[in-house]
């Protein structure tokens, strides 16, 4: 016989359908959030003069159940992955944590000057820039995002040169679900202002 035992904790758990149900309709209302969002992304992608090939994908959401152990759910608009090339606004939501906004820029795609606009327009304690080596990591601990008011522009083009790619974040409390998509349609404005 087995060894494998649940602990009382994970036995209730297990037993507990109305859990996951409930994990369920969040999940499907963060989809129709980011649905909405998406909606409005694209009407505000069209007042920038970004690259064609950058906005000739459509919106993408997308899911999966282990991103540090939780679940997620992304939405990517505008999306470019080609080659070396890479722009891309990615939001997120992650479970127990927060919803989060990045731009990610590398090769072609990082704009001239793209440091002064960071410094003179990103101001305050709610943006980051990514100071990790994995553009592809998204939370924001210490060894990955940093306080962008608290870097110079000599120090946001030294990580630049070093990682290679430009990101930025923001992020917002679950718990402030009401004001998620104004939260979101505002960081999407002011990052696309940062990348043309």
């Amino acid at each position: 016989m087995s060894n494998v035992k649940l602990s009382a904790a994970e036995l209730a758990l297990a037993c507990n359908a109305d859990i996951l149900l409930t994990k369920n309709s969040v999940v499907s209302k963060v989809y129709d959030l980011f649905g909405h969002l998406s909606q409005s992304f694209l009407q505000q992608a069209n007042q920038f003069s970004l690259p064609a090939e950058v906005l000739k994908t459509s919106p993408k959401i997308s899911r999966g159940e282990n991103y540090h152990g939780l679940p997620w759910v992304m939405l990517d608009y505008p999306r470019l992955f080609s080659g070396n090339d890479i722009f891309s606004v990615r939001t997120m939501f992650w479970w127990g944590n927060y919803f989060s906004q990045f731009i990610l820029l590398k090769g072609e795609m990082i704009p001239a000057g793209v440091s002064q606009r960071i410094v003179d327009q990103l101001s305050g304690d709610q943006h980051f820039l990514c100071t990790g080596t994995d553009p592809w990591q998204h939370h924001f601990t210490e060894t990955n995002m940093a306080v962008i008011s608290q870097q110079s522009q000599q120090e946001i083009n030294s990580q630049v040169a070093q990682s290679g790619f430009l990101k930025l974040g923001t992020k917002i409390p679950i718990e402030r679900w009401e004001s998620v998509e104004n939260f979101m349609t505002a960081s999407f404005d002011t990052f696309l202002k940062i990348a043309t």
